[in-house]
């Protein structure tokens, strides 16, 4: 018996060896994406401009401030009291070591 010929179908063109985004390209180009993105982040903290920074000489006149939400009323009012207490002792405690990088804290306390 003689086999029949298969009409020959068409195949489909070969992949290119070197295509233009390979995962090694992607990678590198991601990496090089977030170190720039990293070291523009951080660059305004760096260099000699570092110390003439416009927040950076008004902050020190304001003091920091805190709030506190601590219950007052109803049934966990008294453990409320306590926990109150303990942060204000905190507070004073580091307002009386010159505070938080030379500022003082303010707290504001309310009512959950």
């Amino acid at each position: 018996m003689k086999r029949r010929k298969q009409p020959q179908q068409e195949q489909a063109p070969a992949l290119p060896t070197d295509p233009a985004l390979t995962r090694r390209r992607l990678l590198k180009a991601s990496a090089l994406t977030a170190a720039t993105a990293g070291l523009y982040g951080v660059a305004p903290f760096y260099g000699p401009w570092k110390h003439h920074h416009a927040w950076a000489q008004t902050a020190q006149k304001k003091p920091l401030t805190i709030g506190l939400t601590m219950d007052a009323s109803g049934q966990y009012a008294a453990s409320g009291q306590e926990e109150r207490l303990g942060a204000m002792m905190a507070i004073k405690e580091f307002n009386a070591k010159g505070g938080v990088l030379g500022r003082q804290i303010e707290a504001i306390h309310i009512d959950t």
